[in-house]
């Protein structure tokens, strides 16, 4: 399953680029994924829900917009400084 890659490495970078921020804790994601990316939503949101754990974003939600093309990004996240 390819899908716990992609989601392991969007943990990361959005965990880096957050605590680079000053944010200890992210609660959205938005991930825009084309039709044409080969990834299955479903299998990236179970993959997301067991990645985050022990992370800035372990209590975020993955919200996945419909993107055209084989577009797989992060378009924005939201969190907090506690």
């Amino acid at each position: 399953m390819h899908e716990l890659s992609l989601v392991s490495q969007i943990i990361t970078q959005v965990g880096d680029d957050a605590v680079r921020h000053g944010l200890n804790k992210v609660y959205s994601v938005t991930l825009a994924v084309g039709r044409q990316a080969h990834v299955q939503a479903d299998a990236l949101t179970f993959g997301f829900d067991a990645a985050k754990r022990g992370t800035v974003l372990q209590e975020a939600e993955l919200v996945i917009v419909a993107a055209d093309g084989d577009e797989l990004e992060v378009q924005e996240y939201e969190g907090e400084r506690d």
